[in-house]
């Protein structure tokens, strides 16, 4: 195997976000590396991190344990995923350790979600992000957009989708505002949809509604406490037509869902104007809207997705991300 990572150590740190941090370990592993993975925290259980948070006597005791495991290893590569998940203190204590090995970081949220992401920079050799902005602002950091799993994304482009618009994620008030806009739209034309919005529970909803407001119009039945998997959001974006995406006001980097709808070549309906600057942007494809009112043309709902060259779809996958950082380090290295 002709590979940058052929029988290095690779130690990987990152948050435990949905089922990323194992496809992303085991395409390192493809590429012939020798990995250990260890997660921001020891359970991907959203009220168990919560509750964890408030106990940082649980959380040291976590973070020791992973600190004697990495003593004993001679990594080539540290590669860490939103340094700001991690206490300062074990961050530093791992780059004491792992003196001699290379240390990437990767931003996968934008510097004003995560200020405190600045004063960690130091302890790495290389850093890259998903947002233009935060590149263009910090020199010390190198742009890289997300990626689509190639699984996930294999789909029959001609297939009859059941859906003309579907959206599955967590929802937070910019997301439920605007889904019922499109829910709205999409009733008063006759369109189809599956919108699927999460709460990890129906306390986050009584909450939200009667005690920050954030929610008063909305019915505990507007959403779902149960996560759904990635495989189940695979399935529903495969049979629909038309993808929506509200990113946070804070970023200005693609979300992973925009790089899957992409990957997937499905149509995209999203408040991002910054996909504009992307090379796989047609207008065909991608209709950007305003997050106060969107105004969706029916010419973009009833015409087809337009197909790109192949290196596009080839360019954003898992695989080519792994190479690409590691073949970026190599070049920042010599």
């Amino acid at each position: 195997m002709n590979s940058r990572l052929e029988g290095k150590k690779v130690l990987f740190l990152t948050w435990p976000f949905y089922q990323y941090p194992n496809k992303i370990k085991n395409t390192l592993e493809k590429q012939g590396a020798i990995v250990d993975m260890y997660l921001s925290a020891p359970t991907t259980n959203f009220l168990q991190v919560r509750f964890l948070e408030k106990f940082e006597s649980l959380k040291r005791t976590y973070f020791c344990d992973i600190i004697k495991n990495i003593r004993k290893k001679n990594y080539d590569y540290v590669f860490v995923i939103n340094a700001a998940v991690f206490p300062e203190y074990f961050l530093k204590e791992m780059a004491s350790i792992c003196d001699k090995s290379n240390k990437i970081l990767y931003s996968w949220d934008s510097i004003k979600v995560y200020p405190k992401a600045l004063q960690l920079h130091k302890y790495f050799d290389c850093i890259y992000s998903f947002d233009s902005e935060d590149v263009k602002k910090y020199k010390q950091m190198s742009f890289l957009p997300l990626f689509y799993y190639e699984d996930l994304c294999k789909t029959d482009t001609k297939k009859c989708c059941e859906y003309d618009f579907s959206f599955v994620g967590f929802g937070h008030t910019e997301r439920y505002k605007f889904i019922n806009c499109i829910k709205q739209f999409a009733e008063e034309n006759g369109y189809s949809y599956y919108f699927k919005l999460y709460l990890p529970s129906k306390l986050h909803f009584i909450r939200g509604k009667y005690f920050k407001k954030i929610f008063s119009e909305a019915s505990i039945n507007d959403f779902i406490y149960k996560s759904v998997s990635h495989e189940t959001i695979g399935n529903i974006t495969r049979n629909s037509k038309i993808i929506v995406d509200i990113e946070l006001s804070t970023q200005s980097g693609l979300t992973m869902r925009t790089i899957e709808t992409h990957g997937m070549h499905k149509k995209l309906v999203t408040t991002n104007a910054f996909v504009k600057q992307y090379d796989f942007y047609n207008s065909n494809n991608i209709l950007i809207v305003d997050r106060e009112n969107p105004v969706i043309p029916n010419s973009f709902v009833e015409s087809e997705y337009v197909e790109l060259p192949k290196s596009l779809y080839d360019k954003y996958t898992l695989t080519n991300w792994i190479k690409t950082i590691f073949e970026m380090e190599e070049k920042n290295e010599n």
